[in-house]
């Protein structure tokens, strides 16, 4: 699958996502493995980090500010 239509599905999961809906960030992370170009790698790990963090605070009961994701 070309790196554009990773994008594509990543967008299409990004939409549906929210607090309760861990499906998406699984179905996202999944994505993500997929995604190796070096070009994106830094984008692709911040990315997979704030979805593993999403998924834990929300199985906690917390929820995840958009700020999470640029730190």
């Amino acid at each position: 699958m070309s790196m554009m239509e990773l994008v594509d599905k990543l967008s299409e999961e990004a939409i549906l996502l929210e607090p309760g809906k861990l499906q998406s960030c699984g179905k996202m992370l999944t994505i993500l493995e997929e995604l190796e170009h070096p070009e994106v790698l830094d984008e692709k790990n911040r990315l997979k980090d704030y979805l593993e963090k999403m998924i834990m605070k929300d199985l906690d009961g917390c929820s995840v500010e958009v700020e999470d994701i640029v730190r």
